[in-house]
């Protein structure tokens, strides 16, 4: 009788594996996300595009590369390690709560075929009453209406005892609620035999209410991890195992994104530390040139003070051999007052070029810094985005798991409250069959 009604009632949700529902569950919710899912990876994809077309400046910028991509990818493990971990957490007590459920299906399939065989009995303890009651009235005043009442209550428990014979399987329809017809046409004879007969069904039907009711499992708490037996302490401890790996696995995530964000920094210090070598390397340029500027000044200062003195000379009355000497030396000076001025043309023209070579590095490594901090931003922004984005599936993966909780909690209460009932109804018919079990006893010593 047990194989029959209770097993079939377990098969749905406690031998169903709970990795099959934590997919469906998955799925559920993939389903429900796609399309607000779309229009943000959408997002992503163009900002991602446009930041590496940021970082495809003329030059060799493949290292630039490598650190906002790096950034990207470690923060979307940190996120694929909390929502693994959400999962896990989230995926034990829906499978406990599946089986807690299915244990209470089972012990009400149990009580209620337990109150099935308790109602059968019963009805035939109250089939013996009234026999009993027929044989009394009958002993003590022997008339018509007496004898239709005898009559009435053999033709009532010879039908019962026929339908306990030939309908015995089928112990979930309730008694009373049968259609039965009595014929008045043919007689019955009651016999002890058959009042023996319908003793043993109701010692057959009390001994399989006593087996129903013993396959009742004992429930456990609903929000305490049973601590029974080894293999549901070993299940639980593996499941902590598996919760903790999780959020070992996130921590180790964020410290990947931290070592990218840092080494994004450094790659940004190194930068403009490469600017300011180029801005002193220009500044060493110009200090140079005027160092050359005072030295050729200086030389001038010297070849006019040379000619002031031959010009002093002169005006004292030299000699035309001193003259001479010193006009040579006039023309010497004055030629290599010319080489020196193009020397300084040719140091002027070489100070300009450093200049606009340095102004031009200058140029192209501000550009560069432009370009990478707005790849930077674009990629901060996608950041966020997809936080935003894993931080609000989070959230309806944790509102579908409290109203998952809710109505487990109202499907478990709504069940305790029937096997409270169902309980109490089976002890009133125990005090009842007691009662009348006591009555009948007396009535058989009276006789």
């Amino acid at each position: 009788m047990l194989s029959g009604h209770v097993v079939p009632a377990l098969a749905k949700e406690v031998l169903e594996p709970p990795s099959r529902r934590d997919d469906l569950v998955y799925v559920h919710c993939a389903t429900t996300e796609d399309e607000e899912v779309e229009d943000e990876e959408e997002e992503e994809s163009k900002g991602l595009t446009r930041s590496r077309s940021w970082l495809c400046c003329p030059g060799d910028r493949r290292a630039d590369k490598t650190v906002p991509i790096q950034v990207e990818a470690d923060s979307k493990d940190k996120q694929n390690a909390v929502s693994f971990r959400f999962t896990v957490s989230l995926g034990r007590p829906g499978w406990r709560l599946s089986l807690l459920v299915g244990k209470y299906e089972s012990n009400a399939t149990a009580l209620r075929l337990a109150l099935s065989y308790s109602d059968r009995a019963i009805e035939a303890y109250d089939v013996l009453v009234a026999l009993l009651e027929s044989e009394i009235a009958l002993s003590t005043e022997r008339n018509s209406a007496t004898i239709d009442n005898r009559r009435a209550a053999e033709n009532v428990a010879y039908h019962v005892l026929n339908r306990l014979e030939n309908d015995c399987a089928n112990a979930l329809a309730a008694p009373w609620e049968d259609s039965m017809v009595l014929s008045d046409e043919s007689e019955v004879t009651w016999c002890v035999e058959d009042e023996q007969r319908l003793r043993r069904h109701i010692s057959r039907l009390k001994g399989e209410r006593t087996m129903v009711r013993s396959t009742a499992v004992e429930l456990e708490s609903v929000h305490a991890e049973p601590l029974n037996s080894k293999n549901t302490i070993s299940l639980a401890e593996a499941r902590k195992l598996d919760l903790e790996t999780a959020v070992l696995m996130q921590e180790l995530m964020a410290m990947r994104e931290d070592k990218a964000e840092l080494r994004a920094r450094v790659f940004l210090l190194e930068k403009e530390r490469a600017t300011i070598e180029l801005k002193l390397n220009a500044r060493d340029t110009q200090i140079a040139a005027q160092h050359a500027t005072i030295q050729h000044l200086q030389g001038q200062l010297s070849d006019a003070e040379a000619m002031l003195a031959m010009a002093t000379n002169k005006d004292r009355g030299l000699s035309d051999n001193e003259s001479e000497g010193m006009e040579s030396e006039l023309i010497e000076a004055l030629g290599r007052e010319a080489r020196l001025k193009e020397r300084l043309q040719e140091l002027i023209s070489t100070l300009d070029e450093v200049n606009k070579n340095s102004e031009l590095r200058h140029q192209q490594s501000a550009e560069l810094v432009n370009d990478l901090k707005r790849a930077n931003g674009a990629l901060v922004q996608t950041l966020e985005k997809s936080k935003k984005k894993y931080q609000s599936r989070l959230k309806k993966l944790e509102q579908q798991m409290l109203g998952m909780v809710e109505r487990h909690a109202a499907q478990v209460k709504t069940l305790k409250q029937r096997i409270t009932l169902l309980e109490e109804e089976s002890m009133g018919y125990k005090g009842s069959i007691a009662l009348q079990s006591q009555s009948s006893g007396a009535s058989e010593t009276s006789l």
